[in-house]
């Protein structure tokens, strides 16, 4: 997806699933929102959906935290 698309998703929350680590140190894992934009955030289990709120974007990535 666009850098000017994902842009616009900044600050809205998605119900995602996270499916894959991405980084082991930093504890991040991946997921995907229900239009398909990749999401990196924080989370200590898979599987099991959760809110997240989309709070940044880079050129290639898409950076999001979980919204209680």
């Amino acid at each position: 997806m666009s850098y000017k698309f994902r842009g616009k998703l900044v600050g809205k929350i998605y119900r995602v699933i996270p499916e894959r680590k991405q980084d082991s140190e930093e504890r991040l894992y991946y997921g995907f929102t229900p239009n398909y934009i990749r999401v990196l955030f924080s989370r200590d289990r898979v599987r099991e959906v959760v809110p997240v709120r989309i709070t940044r974007i880079t050129m290639d990535r898409t950076y999001g935290e979980r919204a209680e």
